[in-house]
């Protein structure tokens, strides 16, 4: 399957999105190390996970419509579009049916409250794979192995400040995800006083 999913993405992506998969794939595969995971299940994900992101606004919306991909809110949120049409490549082309491979895929821009270790990696995996070089990525992937949950909320401490002074909107699945991990990390210090 790695192999046609190889071509796959050779034949329908850039060179410089390619690249940045296989960094996603790279640092997916450490961290799975790190954390205990199927290291073949990250793999698929991360070489899955922006499968899409090549395509046209108006191509990612015609095949989410056609299939019933979105709710009508998230159309208003072009990061939340190559996602489901990525999650929808690897059902419809690669008959992936595992549940932590297709919400790597789905979740990896917006992330979510509650996330699933699988998911945490590959999301982290892809803002801090090794071409990353934004103020405060070589923190973040330090910190990634040690922490995917401060991660995260640094994560979108800095990424929420980006979008706000650029006048972007935020996906509220992005805000419900900070939310979720700042309040579950005041109820471990809370537990532990």
């Amino acid at each position: 399957m790695i192999d046609d999913i190889i071509s796959y993405l050779k034949e329908n992506i850039s060179n410089y999105r390619y690249d940045h998969i296989i960094k996603v794939k790279n640092m997916a595969i450490k961290l799975g190390l790190i954390y205990g995971l199927d290291l073949n299940k990250l793999e698929i994900s991360a070489l899955l996970h922006d499968s899409a992101k090549d395509m046209s606004k108006e191509e990612l919306v015609r095949i989410c419509r056609k299939n019933n991909l979105l709710n009508e809110d998230d159309y208003d949120y072009l990061c939340i579009l190559h996602p489901a049409v990525g999650a929808f490549i690897a059902k419809s082309k690669f008959k992936i049916e595992d549940e932590d491979i297709l919400n790597g895929i789905l979740y990896h821009t917006t992330g979510r409250a509650n996330m699933s270790l699988f998911e945490k990696v590959i999301f982290i995996a892809d803002k801090v794979e090794e071409g990353r070089d934004f103020e405060g990525a070589l923190e973040l992937r330090s910190m990634a192995f040690k922490d995917l949950d401060e991660t995260i909320i640094s994560y979108f401490n800095m990424e929420l400040i980006r979008l706000i002074s650029k006048g972007r909107c935020i996906h509220p699945k992005s805000i419900e995800c900070r939310n979720f991990y700042i309040i579950s990390k005041a109820k471990k210090e809370d537990i532990n006083e």
